[in-house]
Parts: structure tokens; C-alpha cells; sequence
């Protein structure tokens, strides 16, 4: 599976990020699966992250379009190790054999 993310910073607190993830296809739990990959990535500790469920997060899936949009949290550790909840917003879609996911992680 190969990853191309780029990262931007808004104020102090929001981390956004694009980025591809290869390899999938276009159910619910893949999309789901693929953004959060995505959002991890700009997270303190990603090995720490607890997502909310899918069906909680996911505020519209388009099987047509092959597409969710997500609007839910993730519990992770900060650099202190203290277990903190950040909003996840996003979409991701799948095209062509690949995921293209935008995403955004805002601490609360």
C-alpha cells in the first residue's frame, strides 16, 4: 500500500491533510477505513487512536458516488500521554482503483 499525504497547519489546532491510499474499494467500511489512515497520520501517538464507530462518524455515504463525508472524534495521546479528543471532519472518495481523502483533525 503506498501513501502520499501533505500537511498543512490552520491556526494551532487544526492539522489538515490530503492524501491517496491504494488498494481498496468502495464499500463503507473501506472509505471509513482509508480516511482514518489518513487522519492518524497527523496525530501525536497514531498507535493510541481510537475512532469513533463508523456508524456514529460517517454523516453521508454515496454508494453512487462512492463517497462519505465524516464528522466524528478520535481519543488519542498527547506528547504528555494524557488521552485527549480531537474532531476528525473529512471526506473520501474512490476512484480508479484509489482512495482520495481530505481530511481535517481539530483538537476540541
Amino acid at each position: 500500500m503506498w501513501k502520499f499525504v501533505t500537511v498543512g497547519v490552520l491556526g494551532l489546532v487544526a492539522v489538515g491533510a490530503w492524501g491517496y491510499v491504494y488498494n481498496g474499494d468502495c464499500s463503507k467500511r473501506s472509505l471509513y477505513s482509508a480516511l482514518k489512515t489518513v487522519a492518524a497520520e497527523q496525530l501525536r501517538s497514531p498507535a493510541t487512536a481510537t475512532f469513533e464507530d463508523a456508524n456514529g462518524a460517517i454523516t453521508l455515504y454515496s454508494k453512487d458516488q462512492c463517497s462519505i463525508i465524516v464528522d466524528g472524534f478520535v481519543d488519542s495521546q498527547n506528547g504528555f500521554g494524557a488521552t485527549v479528543r480531537s474532531s476528525v471532519s473529512g471526506v473520501a472518495k474512490y476512484a480508479g482503483g484509489d482512495y482520495e481523502v481530505n481530511v481535517f483533525v481539530t483538537s476540541r
